[in-house]
């Protein structure tokens, strides 16, 4: 089940007119590739870890044919290609090299078979109890730490990422978890900025496991 708000649009020109007010999913968190890997292993002959494979190579393979050129379609899915920008304005082809233009945006996009089939799959319900979208897991306290204990007995350490998306918490407060495991003593914080991972107590990782 999904979870939906409205936000108010653009106001009027000469604002006399209350806005539209325009439907927006209501985030129920994140979902990743241990997860998405899980749940085929689960209905298929694949182990999670083969599957976390396949999505790692995947993704260079899309990363490499889209540098070499190609638009990349995922039959089913959507169509990723990419943008180009100058690191300057340019009014003549000639004052520039290749040297000053980069890949810049990566765009997706959906099929209508994908659309169709998330349409068809899709149970929606009004958020009504929430507040806009600061909607966040009503999971209580010892389930989300039993969780993460399960997550942990099966890997070596957790991201902030990867809690937000076996909880469903929302960011800020999947840090005031986490951080409050940390002073309890649960687990402990490894690495530094983007590289922030948390181990179970007593856990030993080496650095290049979470560079």
């Amino acid at each position: 089940m999904a979870f939906y708000d409205f936000l108010p649009g653009p106001p009027s020109t000469d604002n006399t007119e209350a806005p539209n007010l325009y439907p927006r999913i209501v985030s129920s968190g994140t979902i990743g590739i241990h997860q998405l890997a899980t749940d085929i292993a689960e209905a298929s002959s694949f182990t999670p870890g083969d599957l976390e494979g396949i999505f790692v190579e995947l993704r260079n393979k899309i990363a490499y044919y889209l540098g070499a050129g190609y638009n990349v379609n995922l039959e089913g899915i959507g169509n990723f290609s990419v943008g180009l920008k100058a690191r300057r304005e340019v009014k003549d082809k000639k004052e520039i090299n290749s040297r000053s233009v980069y890949f810049d945006k990566v765009h997706f996009r959906t099929s209508p078979r994908f659309r169709r089939l998330i349409n068809r799959r899709a149970s929606l319900t009004r958020a009504s109890g929430y507040i806009g979208f600061q909607f966040s897991s009503n999971t209580d306290e010892a389930e989300r730490r039993q969780k993460l204990e399960a997550y942990l007995d099966k890997h070596a350490f957790i991201t902030r990422t990867d809690y937000s998306s076996i909880t469903g918490l929302l960011k800020t407060k999947a840090l005031e978890d986490l951080n409050r495991f940390e002073k309890e003593g649960l687990i402990k914080r490894k690495g530094r900025g983007s590289h922030v991972v948390f181990v179970k107590t007593g856990e030993r990782i080496s650095s290049t496991t979470i560079s």
